[in-house]
């Protein structure tokens, strides 16, 4: 055998490794499993999850949140997205990882500590949820009060409702039923806005 056809051959089998551990990959992930997403999609969503900024892995986590109706596997991923998105400092993941620690995984401390990360970035939504959280649980009643007027203040329309409708005294009660519409909307698994955009 001379050497160069020693190379291709050494050449060959780097590519077939490579090629198979891609395969596996691809046939073990939680969307390809679901979904049964083409190799072009797959290669789309590695990239994206990998290099893509915080909106893109966002949007790939509200797809595989969409598409995990009793499938905790593919929710679990989606979750992982979600975090992923939020450590890049992606605001709207730091509130939708702050709402699922609250209302999902029982996390409150880290809930609470997304909805800070997200509000540090002006982020009107985490302002109105945590103030609404605060009213709530009876954490803080008066800190929650000041998210939702500062929210209100940035013109957030579902907190100057709100804010016009509890400014003359806490009534816990339509707090609990605002609280309760939201996190329905949050954990909703239908109809999620972007995910459309993923591929």
């Amino acid at each position: 055998m001379n050497k160069s056809f020693k190379v291709y051959i050494g050449f060959a089998v780097v590519v077939l490794s490579v090629l198979l551990i891609f395969v596996c990959f691809y046939m073990s992930n939680p969307l390809v499993k679901k979904e049964k997403i083409s190799m072009i999609e797959y290669i789309l969503i590695c990239y994206k999850s990998n290099y893509g900024g915080g909106n893109d892995i966002q949007s790939i986590g509200d797809y595989a949140y969409c598409k995990s109706e009793s499938d905790p596997v593919l929710e679990k991923y989606a979750i992982s997205l979600y975090e992923k998105s939020a450590k890049q400092g992606y605001a709207p993941s730091q509130y939708k990882m702050g709402a699922l620690c609250l209302f999902k995984l029982n996390q409150e401390e880290k809930g609470i500590e997304w909805l800070n990360k997200a509000i540090a970035q002006n982020s009107n939504e985490a302002r109105y949820l945590l103030g609404m959280y605060y009213i709530t649980s009876n954490k803080d009643e008066e800190k929650g009060m000041e998210l939702i007027k500062e929210a209100d203040k940035n013109k957030f329309e579902k907190a100057t409702k709100l804010y016009n409708r509890i400014s003359f005294g806490i009534d816990n009660l339509k707090v609990e039923k605002e609280l309760e519409k939201e996190k329905e909307n949050i954990l909703n698994k239908k109809d999620r806005q972007g995910y459309e955009s993923v591929f």
